[in-house]
């Protein structure tokens, strides 16, 4: 979701433009790899966050710290090497931006 969120920036201006594709990285590397920097991930999200020239980056800024809360648990088993999922079939279809 945040990859798609980051994709949908109208590219305006920087927080949309670098923060939200860094932030998005940083999710996907956690998600693959399971070897992320969550400290520098929540720093990019507060350093996002009421910096936008509009409200896309604060609500992006917003979902991603909820996920990173609600999901703690399961962040903190995928960075242990302890993740159950697969990456044979994505758990949200959703079309990247640029394909559309």
């Amino acid at each position: 979701m945040v990859t798609y969120l980051a994709g949908e920036s109208a590219g305006q201006c920087g927080p949309c433009v670098f923060g939200l594709a860094a932030i998005a990285g940083e999710f996907e590397r956690l998600a693959r790899t399971g070897d992320a920097d969550l400290a520098r991930l929540r720093r990019w999200i507060d350093q996002v966050d009421g910096r936008g020239a509009c409200a896309h980056p604060d609500g992006v800024a917003r979902f991603a710290r909820s996920a990173l809360g609600v999901f703690a648990t399961e962040v903190d088993r995928h960075l242990d090497g302890q993740c159950s999922g697969t990456h044979d079939e994505p758990v949200l279809p959703l079309t990247p931006a640029e394909g559309r």
